[in-house]
């Protein structure tokens, strides 16, 4: 409660207010008139509890995966001022982005539960010496990241590690946690788990833990093959740990042909492209016959990247369509067929 004038311009506006014997509030005293400057409401979007509430669920999720892919807060800010055409359109700072992206720094686990899942997990190393597990603590002494491997799943690793899937798309709903799975194909064409872990979050530097972690339990050996999802920090991380030409790495091409109606169904063709598209992307038999095929679709359907942002005459959807298509040809040999066939991927193509 504010019971004193302003400091900066003795504007005598406050509301001061006493807190009951029932722990209720009563307010004494309302002065609403200003004095020595004019009021400006738009400046309310500055107090931090405002601040924070603009930051929602979705616009968060996306600047958690902006900023695990490398990109600095700096730019986070910047990109989003520019959509919203301005800084002051944002409702928030650079600051409040650092703070809530600083929450998941470590897992939401109360103090019990992180104890009771590493006295666990003890517990089973004890019980069967072929159980492996890993953790990390961070600076503060808190839980970090675990990651465990079953003896089961590391016998598996032995016979069917040739090919292997990682995911970190679940989530864990009572602690909101990401859990990632290494998953591979046995003989009979059946899926086996061939190891777990829980994150606090999904940058370059975690995975890198994880992977050390993972190989070190499977005495070294790395897949020849791994799939992911589309992400940026993974593949910097496989980059690192498991390089080429030892390990060849692909993205799930589910992930990203789900991506298309929402990158491209704003386009008036999109009608005929979701047909076009996928017709090359999948019955292209060589690289050659591939981008010879995607040239022809994206020039029948005018999609050409625009050098010029200025040319009014270009559709704004279409100029981001046609950016997020240039995009994903530049990185072809990462999820085309033609371009990963004369690999042994055990029939996997999704995680």
């Amino acid at each position: 409660m504010v019971k004193k004038k302003s400091k900066k311009c003795n504007c005598p506006v406050m509301l001061y207010g006493s807190r009951t014997s029932e722990n209720n509030w009563v307010v004494k005293t309302v002065v609403n008139e200003h004095m020595n400057h004019n009021p400006t409401p738009s400046k309310s979007n500055h107090i931090s509890m405002y601040r924070v509430k603009k930051i929602t669920d979705v616009l968060l999720k996306n600047m958690e995966n902006d900023h695990d892919s490398g990109t600095p807060v700096a730019q986070i800010f910047n990109n989003l001022a520019g959509r919203r055409n301005g800084v002051e359109n944002i409702g928030f700072s650079k600051k409040d982005i650092h703070n809530v992206l600083n929450k998941r720094m470590t897992l939401r686990l109360r103090d019990g539960d992180a104890a009771a899942m590493i006295n666990y997990l003890d517990k089973m190393t004890k019980d069967n010496q072929n159980f492996f597990h890993l953790h990390r603590l961070d600076k503060g002494g808190k839980l970090q990241d675990v990651m465990w491997v079953d003896a089961r799943s590391r016998a598996a690793y032995q016979y069917f590690g040739d090919v292997v899937c990682f995911d970190s798309t679940y989530l864990t709903n009572k602690y909101e946690l990401p859990f990632s799975n290494f998953v591979g194909v046995n003989h009979h064409g059946q899926t086996i788990l061939l190891g777990c872990a829980l994150l606090s979050h999904e940058n370059a530097e975690t995975f890198v833990w994880l992977f050390r972690a993972w190989l070190s339990c499977m005495g070294g050996k790395a897949p020849a093959a791994i799939m992911t999802d589309q992400d940026a920090a993974m593949r910097k991380a496989i980059r690192i740990v498991m390089p080429m030409p030892h390990t060849r790495h692909r993205w799930c091409m589910w992930h990203i042909m789900q991506k298309f109606s929402r990158k491209l169904g704003s386009l008036t063709d999109y009608p005929q492209i979701k047909v076009a598209l996928p017709n090359v992307i999948y019955n292209s038999l060589s690289p050659e016959e591939f981008e010879e095929g995607w040239a022809e679709a994206i020039k029948k359907y005018k999609l050409e990247v625009c050098v010029d942002d200025t040319n009014k005459d270009t559709n704004k959807d279409t100029k981001q369509s046609s950016k997020w298509l240039q995009v994903l040809y530049k990185q072809r040999d990462m999820w085309i067929p033609a371009y990963v066939k004369h690999i042994f991927w055990a029939g996997m193509q999704t995680t």
